[in-house]
């Protein structure tokens, strides 16, 4: 069961852990290339991605009526 009360504290857990992702890709030592750059933005705040659907989904059926 999704309680409403509980998307701002995971709001703020996904957003800080994308943020760390991001924060990683930016300060590795490594060359940059295709791979470890675009395609690790591009999967950097998955957790948040999903979170956000779970948000539409639970959102969407509250206006349902």
């Amino acid at each position: 069961m999704v309680r409403a009360d509980e998307f701002v504290p995971a709001f703020d857990e996904a957003i800080a852990h994308a943020s760390k992702e991001i924060q990683a890709i930016a300060d590795s030592p490594a060359e940059p290339t295709f791979d470890n750059t675009i395609v690790a933005m591009e999967k950097a705040g998955s957790a948040l991605d999903r979170l956000e659907a779970i948000f539409g989904v639970h959102a969407g059926n509250l206006n349902v009526g």
